[in-house]
C-alpha cells in the first residue's frame, strides 16, 4: 500500500538506487578519465576494464547520492502530509522545498557533475 510511509520510503530508496546504477555510469563514461588512459603500455583489454570498474564505482557512489535524497524527500512528504492531515500536491511542493534545504544544509550533498564527487 502506497499510502504507508515506510512503503514510500522504502521505493524511494530502492528506487533512488536503482536510477543511481543507471545514470553513474552514463555520467561518468563521458567524464572521468582514469590514469590508465594514459599508460602507453596498458593492453585495450585493461583499459576496457579499468573503465568498467570506474563506471561501477560511479555508479555506486550516484546510487547512494539518490537514494538518500530519495529517503529524505519521502519521509518530509510523508510527514508533512500526515500533518496537514491532506493528500494534494502541495505536500510535493512543500517537501521538495523543505528536503532541498535540509540536504543544501547538511553540507553532506556537493556534487560536481564534471568529477561525479
Amino acid at each position: 500500500d502506497m499510502n504507508n510511509c515506510l512503503t514510500k520510503c522504502v521505493a524511494s530508496v530502492v528506487g533512488g538506487a536503482a536510477m543511481g546504477m543507471v545514470f553513474g555510469p552514463i555520467f561518468s563514461s563521458s567524464f572521468l578519465s582514469s590514469s590508465i588512459d594514459h599508460d602507453q603500455t596498458a593492453t585495450f583489454k585493461q583499459k576496457v576494464v579499468a573503465g568498467w570498474k570506474d563506471m561501477y564505482k560511479a555508479g555506486l557512489r550516484m546510487a547512494k547520492t539518490f537514494a538518500v535524497v530519495g529517503l529524505v524527500y519521502s519521509a518530509t512528504e510523508c510527514t508533512i502530509e500526515k500533518a496537514r492531515g491532506a493528500h494534494d500536491y502541495k505536500n510535493g511542493l512543500y517537501a521538495g522545498c523543505v528536503a532541498g534545504g535540509i540536504l543544501g544544509a547538511s553540507g553532506l550533498f556537493h556534487f560536481d557533475l564534471i568529477t561525479l564527487h
